[in-house]
């Protein structure tokens, strides 16, 4: 009996290995086809936001010999609250929450608002969509493993981020003690509102049916969302307009300078990005393609 029901459990484990190995294989072959294009831009996009990270670190060279202290009876009032967030500069966490992350979140987020808000608008645009959902396989499924292929691609972005970083630090020309887990901490929270950010960017590739309109769209949001950022730490107004941006779940200085693991912001992340995907799905099942 024991023998039989072994027999039988290893045929079902043998099938399920089978089924899960079939199902990597079809998305990658689903990365490779929706993406392939994409593959150098990626490349390029990776290679110049790793240098730039790379060069923007070994400033930190020159911004911790800066004073500003004895600047500040000069400030007005008004810029105060600017001023003295350069105060941080001579400190490595410091630099990296207010330069080293402008450079990151720029370069990364117009790459991530190119590329996904061009998934879907990108076959409208061209025509191709009705060929491409003449295939008997559910609409759900083909937006979803073009989504997939494009996480992909946001991993490997997050990776040359990374080597930025982590070259920057350690193989410059200058040798500072900074924990490489604070790295890891800090990308994978980037990772998360790269990744919500591109789930804006599907919605509106399903919403729109130009890749312009829909790339204008969701970079506009991002740029808006990212001037809010900036001067929400010296303006409340502009802090509770960063409340209703995905920069409300992203805080850099907690990253950067506490190295706190925003296990909360991620939770947040995740939501917004399952919301968009299957509000992208809804909205594609409905979408008019003759």
């Amino acid at each position: 009996m024991h023998s039989q029901s072994g027999f039988y459990f290893c045929i079902y484990r043998q099938s399920l290995m089978k089924t899960c190995i079939d199902v990597f294989v079809n998305y990658m072959i689903v990365f490779k086809k929706t993406l392939k294009d994409e593959f150098v831009v990626t490349l390029i996009f990776g290679v110049v936001l790793a240098v730039s990270i790379f060069l923007v670190i070994q400033e930190f060279s020159i911004a911790r010999e800066l004073d500003f202290s004895y600047l500040m009876e000069k400030v007005p009032d008004v810029l105060k609250p600017i001023a003295n967030s350069f105060l941080v500069l001579n400190i490595f966490g410091g630099y990296l929450h207010i330069v080293a992350s402008v450079d990151w979140i720029i370069i990364a987020g117009i790459y991530v608002c190119l590329l996904s808000s061009g998934l879907i608008s990108k076959e409208t645009e061209a025509k191709t969509l009705g060929l491409l959902l003449s295939h008997p396989i559910p609409r759900w499924r083909v937006l979803i493993e073009k989504y997939i292929g494009l996480i992909f691609y946001i991993l490997v972005v997050t990776i040359f981020s990374f080597l930025g970083f982590y070259m920057g630090t350690y193989h410059g020309y200058f040798k500072i003690s900074y924990p490489v887990q604070s790295y890891l901490v800090a990308l994978s929270n980037g990772f998360m509102f790269f990744l919500a950010l591109s789930s804006l960017g599907l919605f509106f590739s399903v919403l729109l049916n130009e890749h312009k309109k829909s790339a204008v769209g969701v970079m506009i949001y991002f740029l808006l969302s990212y001037l809010s950022f900036f001067l929400g730490a010296f303006s409340p107004r502009w802090a509770n307009v960063r409340n209703f941006t995905l920069f409300r779940f992203f805080n850099t200085e907690q990253l950067f300078m506490h190295t706190k693991f925003q296990l909360n912001d991620i939770i947040w992340l995740s939501g917004i990005t399952l919301f968009f995907t299957l509000l992208s799905v809804f909205l594609f099942n409905k979408k008019d393609v003759s």
